[in-house]
């Protein structure tokens, strides 16, 4: 299996709580990779074909192309015929990386039920799964319980849907010490971002209380802050509604929903 299909496997992991009916389907999508374009012009070419057959509100680009690094689309199926054939016509080069999303998403929910059998239902189990909010809350929760010279948990407030915001702190024998932030799913449909989170966490607890002596002495002189599902609401909505859905899930205005959470901390944003 190709490498980018492998990781797409990955971030398309859809678990079975939901059956795919009552999710927005991608069957028939595809994903095209366009190479490094010569200029600006070029570019210039290429967004103007996806702003003319595809409204802005349904348009995905996953990576823009630059001159020196390529780019990824989405393209919806009632899309596809038609920016092709003008890919085509303007002699920009592309190729198929995924021919069908849908068919991928189905495959990664089968991928999903063998890891749940292999692992006889024990659902506290969450390293190296895609977990659900309340199943991180639980097994952060557990954390606490089981080391509290070492963990604890607190929350840093509510999401608009009164989903809470919870931190993991890892740390020993207290004090003013530097502290390191982690944070994961910004964006809700990059479900290998927390679950590399998870897995930065149980080695540090795995290291703990194995008696690692540097593991030991990263706990001593650090504390660790450690948000795992930074955009709950989104998140959520990515198991129960839109697989692909990026943004917060806070209304806006009347026909828009959510905003790019990373693109909104009041810190010299467009500053020089």
């Amino acid at each position: 299996m190709e490498p980018f299909i492998r990781v797409v496997l990955l971030l398309l992991f859809v678990t079975s709580r939901h059956s795919l009916c009552e999710r927005i389907s991608y069957d028939g999508d595809i994903v095209i990779t366009i190479d490094a374009l010569e200029g600006d012009e070029r570019l210039g070419t290429v967004l103007d074909i996806f702003n003319k057959h595809i409204p802005l509100q349904e348009q995905d680009v996953w990576k823009e192309p630059s001159t020196t690094q390529p780019g990824f689309f989405r393209l919806p199926l009632k899309y596809k015929t038609d920016v092709l054939n003008s890919l085509d016509s303007a002699g920009i080069a592309y190729s198929v990386k995924i021919e069908d999303i849908g068919r991928l998403i189905r495959k990664a929910e089968e991928e999903n039920e063998a890891i749940k059998a292999q692992r006889n239902g024990i659902s506290r189990n969450i390293v190296g799964t895609f977990p659900r909010l309340d199943e991180v809350i639980e097994w952060m929760n557990n954390i606490s319980i089981q080391y509290p010279e070492l963990a604890s948990t607190f929350s840093i407030g509510n999401t608009a849907f009164g989903r809470p915001q919870q931190v993991l702190k890892l740390g020993l024998n207290g004090g003013n010490k530097w502290r390191v932030w982690v944070d994961a799913a910004m964006h809700a449909r990059e479900w290998l971002s927390p679950t590399t989170a998870i897995y930065i966490t149980d080695q540090l607890i795995q290291g703990y209380a194995n008696g690692d002596p540097e593991i030991i002495n990263f706990l001593t002189v650090l504390d660790f802050h450690i948000l795992i599902i930074s955009n709950p609401d989104g998140y959520e909505y990515t198991h129960t509604d839109d697989r692909l859905w990026r943004k917060n899930r806070r209304p806006t205005t009347d026909t828009c929903t959510g905003v790019d959470l990373n693109r909104n901390f009041a810190f010299q944003w467009g500053g020089s």
